[in-house]
């Protein structure tokens, strides 16, 4: 679930459940009126429960009012920029906090894998595309758990709820939280809950008055005294709580005081946890001189919800453009890809106000190599539609855009939600424009034509002779070869380049695989073969009928020619350079000279770059002239898995004795090139005998290595270098390496590339110019520590002692 469910678990502050009633009910409502400190009109805090479910939704009349009288709305954080805010962080579910200070030694070791080339059928695709429910979506704007449970829960959870109510109503909207500071605080309650030693487990089972259905009653009773007795009798940790839910609240309460404070009136609803306690919202707004008293909910008012459902949110359209071009479209916001099926590049974008979502999934077919024309492709489709479409299909109109042809779909699904489909099918891929909202949303409103009218579709041109034959190479180089027509392009985890010819009924394919192993290179006639099993592995392969090892332009290859299960030909060159593994694909009912000229002028070109600049990097501590460097477009936060995380990873830069292990790939996508960087500080009372370890040219203890050149140097601040190509027997790729060191301080750059193609800028300019920084201190390892340690030892400083 992804990047929404974990900043759920962050906001969710019923993480605990269940106590005993008690007596004193000094909170015993979920709703307050808070009044004083020179406000004009009252204002109110409501406590939330995170969910969907009935038991949340016995709304008096007394909770519309206050939302109806209120200057601005606002919960934890602002759902008009959870997208947005989703979009900025890389959420990494704890993978890299569990596995503590070593979890970013990942020196790259991509393999060739049966399935790395082998071709599979697209029905499965659209079939998952067509009843794709993407858990981002839902968790966005519903929450349902589906099942049984659908019959007992609303269209929408409370929380949402009330941003809708104050969006239809036309309040101001606001967060009393920012996002990126709630997962940063949860990430830090958890590493002080790992160094708890206080801590215990959860105990909901061990006694029935403390169970999470005794908090769900304490809720739907809106006692906050036994709900807050419940938690704090399962709460595992005290400095979890003061992070996760103390630090909140204050942050909660500074916020709802400064808008205060600014003159408006407020409805805040904050999740029920934070409001009861000494330490909860509601006193803490009391110290700052508020005046907050419980208001009595009386009966469920079905009424308001009626009417407040019935009011749709005005929408401002926005036109969207993929990124190479090949659609644009109108929709209330901008696309995110939060897709969650690597095989199908999926789109979306949730309009929060009237619980409605727009998505576009494109799937690539290669129908083609099927021998499908995109007639064919069409009648799979409308073949898949029954059983994939949810509910009930109410309308299928044949349509057509830009001269390809599509299907629009109208669909009912069993919650009654209406849902519109438009299918277009290309030469090359299926794209699926879906819009989806609560009950008639769809039907209703001129949100939906104004979505499908806006849809445009980029034509291809396919070449109808050979006049249209020329020369393509990508903007960034790598390769030139005679295409028909500007290629299709798409990245399926290998770059692809199509194109078809009419005249002849051909198809062609550049495939690029980039394949980064820093711990070996094989024999290039291994890894060939490895790539001819690969595609030899798809389903409409029948049979091989020739295949020759031959040199291209001095790059080790292999020819290879089949047939399929219809008797078409196919011709194919694998090709290797360094790293890049190419797969040249030509495809016929039969064999045609123009196939073999496209085989023939494919040739490998120099990769170009921008012009270099410098970077510093501040976490491995060093600066480079490059025109490649991480952007940082997202901010990393490390979240736990199940409570779990390796805090020493956090204390490693400030325990010299542990040592210190860092490192990151610097990367190009579109290019495929690579260096690894990596940064070591060895552990302060470390000592190794042997000095010249960090010379020796074999990696990973593998001493088979052919070098091909050793250069050792000195900087003028007495660092140390060792730069070494190496490569082995029968193979054309080799290993680039840079090590630095001095006194305990090491460095390594690491890269592939191959014995033909000069180093590219990028790789050049990098290992030309990498400097480390001259601050760093540290203890050199080749020099015996025991005086050291007892110094510490003896030391009265108290860190150095420990």
């Amino acid at each position: 679930m992804k990047r929404f469910v974990v900043f759920l678990l962050c906001t969710l502050p019923l993480f605990a459940d269940a106590q005993s009633r008690i007596r004193t009910r000094n909170y015993p409502s979920l709703l307050w009126e808070i009044s004083g400190n020179g406000m004009k009109k009252p204002s109110y805090l409501f406590g939330t429960m995170h969910v969907s479910s009935k038991l949340a939704f016995h709304l008096a009349d007394s909770f519309y009012i206050g939302i109806r009288n209120a200057d601005v709305v606002a919960l934890e954080t602002n759902p008009e920029s959870w997208q947005e805010d989703m979009s900025k962080y890389d959420l990494d579910n704890g993978y890299n906090a569990y596995r503590g200070r070593y979890a970013s030694m990942r020196v790259p070791s991509d393999y060739l894998h049966m399935r790395t080339l082998r071709f599979g059928r697209y029905d499965d695709k659209i079939q998952r595309a067509l009843h794709s429910n993407p858990s981002t979506i839902n968790n966005l704007l519903y929450r349902s758990y589906g099942n049984a449970s659908s019959d007992f829960e609303e269209d929408t959870y409370l929380d949402m709820y009330i941003y809708q109510c104050g969006k239809k109503w036309g309040k101001k909207v606001a967060g009393v939280e920012r996002y990126g500071e709630s997962m940063r605080l949860m990430t830090e309650a958890y590493k002080d809950a790992a160094k708890d030693k206080t801590k215990r487990e959860r105990s909901y089972d061990q006694d029935e008055s403390f169970s999470s259905s005794k908090l769900q009653e304490a809720y739907r009773s809106g006692n906050l005294d036994w709900l807050d007795s419940i938690n704090k009798f399962n709460s595992f940790s005290r400095a979890f709580d003061e992070k996760f839910l103390y630090k909140r609240n204050e942050i909660q309460a500074g916020s709802i005081d400064s808008i205060l404070r600014s003159g408006q009136s407020l409805f805040v609803g904050v999740g029920a946890a934070h409001l009861p306690g000494g330490r909860g919202v509601i006193e803490m707004l009391r110290e700052k001189g508020y005046k907050l008293r419980p208001v009595k909910m009386g009966a469920r008012d079905s009424q308001h919800k009626n009417q407040v459902e019935k009011i749709r949110v005005p929408v401002q359209f926005f036109t969207q453009i993929s990124d190479d071009g090949l659609f644009k479209v109108e929709i209330p916001g901008k696309f995110y890809q939060l897709g969650e099926d690597p095989a199908i590049d999926q789109r979306q974008y949730a309009d929060m106000a009237n619980g409605s979502y727009y998505m576009v999934s494109r799937i690539i077919t290669n129908a083609w190599m099927w021998g499908q024309s995109t007639d064919r492709v069409q009648r799979v489709v409308d073949s898949l539609l029954y059983e994939n479409i949810p509910g009930k299909i109410i309308s299928k109109t044949a349509v057509t855009r830009n001269g390809y042809p599509g299907i629009d779909v109208v669909n009912k699904t069993r919650r009654g939600d209406i849902q519109r489909y438009n299918i277009f099918v290309t030469p090359f891929e299926i794209l699926i424009f879906k819009m989806s909202g609560t009950g008639d949303y769809v039907t209703q409103g001129a949100e939906a034509q104004r979505f499908f009218s806006s849809i445009q579709l980029k034509e291809q041109h396919l070449a109808t002779g050979s006049s249209g034959w020329k020369k393509y190479s990508p903007s960034y180089g790598g390769f030139m070869v005679d295409l028909p027509h500007e290629p299709f392009i798409a990245n399926n985890g290998s770059w692809i380049f199509d194109a078809e010819d009419k005249s002849t009924n051909t198809q062609y394919r550049i495939l690029r695989t980039d394949i980064h192993n820093y711990q070996f290179v094989e024999e290039d006639t291994f890894d060939l073969g490895l790539m001819e099993e690969s595609f030899a592995a798809s389903e409409f392969i029948d049979k091989q009928l020739s295949r020759q090892h031959t040199n291209v332009n001095g790059y080790p290859a292999l020819d290879t020619r089949y047939k399929d299960k219809q008797g078409n030909t196919y011709v194919v060159r694998f090709l290797i350079q360094g790293p890049h593994y190419y797969t040249l694909v030509a495809h016929g009912r039969q064999e045609v000279p123009v196939m073999k000229n496209f085989i023939n002028s494919f040739a490998i070109k120099p990769l170009v770059y921008p012009q270099p600049v410098q970077r510093t990097d501040t976490s491995l501590y060093f600066q480079v002239k490059t025109p490649v460097f991480p952007d940082n477009k997202k901010e990393k936060i490390d979240l736990p898995t199940n409570g779990l995380y390796d805090y020493a990873a956090d204390d490693d830069a400030d325990d010299p004795a542990s040592g210190l292990f860092r490192s990151n790939t610097i990367s190009n996508d579109t290019t495929g090139e690579k260096i690894f960087v990596s940064f070591f500080r060895s552990p302060r009372y470390a000592f190794i005998e042997d000095s010249t370890v960090l010379e020796k040219e074999h990696l990973f203890g593998d001493t088979s290595w052919v070098v091909r050149k050793k250069i050792r140097n000195t900087l003028p601040n007495s660092m140390k270098t060792w730069e070494v190509i190496l490569s082995d027997t029968g193979s054309s790729r080799m290993l680039w390496e840079k090590t630095f060191y001095k006194d305990g301080i090491g460095f390594s750059l690491m890269t592939q590339s191959d014995t033909l193609t000069a180093p590219s800028s990028f790789l050049k300019s990098f290992f030309e110019t990498f400097t480390p920084a001259d601050t760093l201190k540290g203890n050199d390892m080749f020099v015996k520590k025991t005086n050291l340690f007892f110094e510490d030892f003896m030391s009265k400083d108290s860190i150095a002692h420990r």
